[in-house]
């Protein structure tokens, strides 16, 4: 199944495998890029590169990718963070074989952007531990990089200290897994404690999930990752509790429910930076929303708005030494125009605001996955509490769309949405797990109804 997810997921994105050696660091890395781009000489193109998050890979960003629908003139580079993806290979195989440190880890992109000739104009965007990376890049490599897309960025300074303690002392592995109980209580911990189902994804993705890890990771990889960062930790600029690049024009979004990564301190590392953005995401965890969905499909507008300007815009307000504003009107709408985009917002709905439900949302996308269209006026973000113009009652999203959201969630991630309707493997592994999780939900959603045939076709 990942393995058909990848292949899927590989073909709708365009993007091919790739491996370049980095001669500075002795290397080969792998990296995915857009198979329609071309190497002439003398072109100069955007460029858009993407980082992961620790223990995942390039592979498992492609299907985001597809669903910004980037235009075919620009360059598109994922490449696999040194200790991941592809690049596990040399862990498994180089007896010489050391973790690399943070530093290490900076260097050797910057080596990569170097040479793969990557010049500006060239924006970022990094999930988690990508975050922090895209971060950095843009502050050692300024005359190539102009904005950045932050997604739950892991800067030491934001790493929560209970993340660090239960690792620690051993009370919790994070995505170290030993045990398939590993895998469950990480894919909680990725999502907020009012979840409306106590498992993000179904039952039957934490199997694959823990074995995939044990065939290609050494045994203890991560778990000594992990222990190499947090050793080092405070050790050079990576540490500092402040940002130190405040000018630099960046989209930060960052989930208030993050276990991982503090949300009050990425408040207080940004306090000062006029050329930032900083987006909330309500009620949602390091990965998912409480209501099941991924965090990369909340952001979608805001982030394909952001990242696909390269235009380079002098502000007079990012000379001010007041500081980034703070909104004291309601909060933008989901999809928000750059003129209107204020320093300090929430991705939530105000009421007056006319929203689809989930519901519609995901009808939307269901004709667009079988007709391969879809309604440009139909937003695809999904919204927990919606209310009409009219003074109608609040709408709560229909216990089918959570049931429906939940599976989905899972197979997109895996890139197996892409499987036909008619698949007996999707069939046979769907069907009963949307018959037996009903059991599981808490106490905000236990009566659940029966899912429409309609949403089981479609997964």
């Amino acid at each position: 199944l990942f393995k058909l997810g990848e292949k899927q997921s590989m073909k709708k994105s365009k993007l091919i495998s790739k491996t370049v050696h980095l001669p500075r660091t002795g290397t080969v890395m792998h990296y995915l890029e857009r198979n329609n781009d071309c190497d002439e000489a003398g072109e100069e193109r955007p460029t858009v590169v993407f980082f992961h998050g620790l223990s995942d890979q390039a592979k498992n960003l492609c299907l985001f990718i597809a669903s910004l629908e980037i235009p075919d003139n620009v360059r598109i580079l994922v490449p696999d963070s040194p200790g991941h993806g592809e690049n596990l290979k040399r862990a498994k195989t180089d007896p010489n074989y050391q973790q690399p440190k943070p530093v290490d880890i900076l260097e050797s992109m910057l080596e990569f952007l170097d040479v793969l000739n990557v010049k500006s104009p060239c924006n970022l965007l990094g999930y988690s531990m990508g975050g922090a990376l895209a971060y950095f890049l843009k502050y050692k490599s300024p005359e190539r990089v102009q904005k950045t897309v932050l997604i739950s960025p892991s800067l030491e300074y934001s790493i929560d200290k209970a993340f660090i303690e239960d690792f620690r002392s051993g009370k919790k592995r994070h995505m170290c897994f030993e045990s398939r109980q590993d895998v469950k209580l990480l894919m909680r911990d990725l999502s907020t404690p009012n979840r409306q189902k106590q498992n993000p994804i179904p039952k039957f993705f934490l199997e694959p999930i823990f074995r995939n890890q044990q065939k290609t990771a050494p045994k203890g990889h991560y778990k000594e990752m992990l222990e190499v960062f947090f050793e080092h930790m405070g050790t050079s600029f990576l540490g500092a509790n402040q940002d130190i690049d405040k000018n630099s024009p960046r989209l930060v979004i960052w989930p208030d429910s993050d276990f991982i990564c503090s949300y009050q301190k990425g408040k207080d590392f940004f306090r000062d930076s006029p050329a930032t953005t900083f987006e909330t995401v309500q009620d949602c965890g390091h990965m998912f929303h409480s209501n099941g969905t991924f965090i990369l499909d909340l952001v979608k507008p805001l982030v394909c708005q952001f990242l696909l300007d390269f235009s380079i815009e002098t502000d007079p307000k990012i000379s001010s030494p007041a500081g980034p504003r703070e909104s004291t009107e309601s909060p933008i709408p989901m999809v928000p125009t750059t003129s209107t985009m204020s320093n300090h917002t929430c991705l939530t709905e105000p009421a007056e605001l006319s929203i689809p439900t989930v519901s519609a949302v995901q009808n939307a996308v269901s004709r667009a996955d079988l007709t391969e269209s879809i309604e440009p006026s139909v937003p695809a973000v999904p919204t927990a509490v919606i209310k009409s113009n009219s003074n109608s009652p609040t709408e709560q999203i229909d216990p089918p769309a959570h049931k429906a959201t939940n599976v989905s969630t899972a197979l997109n991630i895996f890139g197996l949405n892409e499987i036909s309707e008619t698949s007996a493997v999707s069939t046979a592994l769907v069907a009963p797990t949307l018959a037996t999780e009903s059991n599981e939900t808490t106490e905000s959603a236990k009566t659940v109804p029966t899912i429409p045939k309609k949403h089981i076709l479609l997964i």
